[in-house]
């Protein structure tokens, strides 16, 4: 498979990632960099934001985030 093959299967997929406002600055720095990477690739990105007053309350909502508001 040459690297233009593999561009062409990379433009297919799509990268989920999950944040949170109680991400540490340097996860933070990580996902920023990890975008621009990914963002060459031609992937789509999609993030989504966890929402809650705490840690529990934020991991549900990223389970049963709705789909079709994401997509």
């Amino acid at each position: 498979m040459c690297s233009s093959d593999l561009k062409d299967v990379l433009k297919n997929f799509v990268v989920i990632i999950l944040r949170s406002g109680r991400d540490n600055k340097r996860v933070k720095k990580r996902i920023e960099i990890s975008k621009k990477i990914i963002k060459r690739s031609k992937a789509k990105i999609i993030e989504i934001e966890a929402m809650g007053d705490n840690l529990l309350a934020q991991f549900f909502s990223l389970i049963y985030t709705d789909r079709k508001s994401v997509v």
